[in-house]
C-alpha cells in the first residue's frame, strides 16, 4: 500500500510540475500599437510567438429591462419621445460624421478666405441634401435633434454656428430656435 501510495504521490508531482507557466509572459510576446487602415486611429496588438492579433477595448454595453410605467400617461409619453429620438438621430450621428470630415478637410486648408468659402459650399450642399426632410421635423424633434447633435459632438449648435459662420448668425439663429 505504501509503494502505491507514494507511486500515486511522485506521479502527481510530476504532472503539477509539467504544466507550462501561464503567468509569466514569454520574451517574444509583445503588445505594438500600429495605425488602422484609413490612417486616423491608432490600434493596438498583441504578437503572440509571432503571431500578430488585433486587440481593441470595446464600450461597455448595459442591457435594460423595458421601462415599467406608473400611469398609462407616461407610458404615452415615453412612448412618443422615443419614436420622435428615433427619427432624429440619424441626422444627428450624421451631423457628427459630417463635422468630423468638415474639420479634416479645413485642416488641410491655409488661408481664411479659402475655409470660410469651403464652409459656404458645403453649407449649401447640406441645405440642398437635407432642408426639405428636416423642414418637415416639429419644433421638439429638432429640440431633440440639437441635443442630440449636442451629445454625438460635445458642442452645442450655437456654438458650432458661432464658429462656423459667425457670432451675429449664432445670435439669430439661437432667436429663432
Amino acid at each position: 500500500m505504501k509503494k502505491l501510495f507514494l507511486l500515486l504521490f511522485i506521479s502527481a508531482v510530476t504532472v503539477v510540475h509539467a504544466q507550462p507557466d501561464t503567468t509569466t509572459s514569454n520574451p517574444r510576446d509583445s503588445i505594438i500599437q500600429y495605425l488602422s487602415a484609413d490612417g486616423h486611429r491608432l490600434l493596438n496588438a498583441i504578437i503572440v510567438e509571432g503571431d500578430t492579433i488585433p486587440m481593441m477595448v470595446l464600450d461597455e454595453v448595459l442591457f435594460m429591462d423595458k421601462p415599467s410605467f406608473d400611469s398609462d400617461e407616461s407610458r404615452r409619453r415615453y412612448y412618443i419621445l422615443r419614436r420622435k429620438v428615433l427619427k432624429v438621430y440619424p441626422y444627428a450621428v450624421m451631423a457628427g460624421n459630417k463635422l468630423d470630415s468638415l474639420n479634416l478637410i479645413l485642416a488641410g486648408m491655409r488661408s481664411k478666405r479659402d475655409k470660410k468659402r469651403f464652409i459656404k459650399d458645403f453649407q449649401e450642399y447640406l441645405e440642398e441634401k437635407f432642408e426639405d426632410r428636416l423642414r418637415k421635423l416639429t419644433r421638439t424633434e429638432g429640440q431633440i435633434l440639437s441635443k442630440s447633435i449636442y451629445r454625438e459632438t460635445g458642442i452645442t449648435t450655437y456654438e458650432l454656428i458661432d464658429e462656423y459662420r459667425s457670432g451675429w448668425n449664432a445670435f439669430w439663429w439661437n432667436i429663432a430656435a
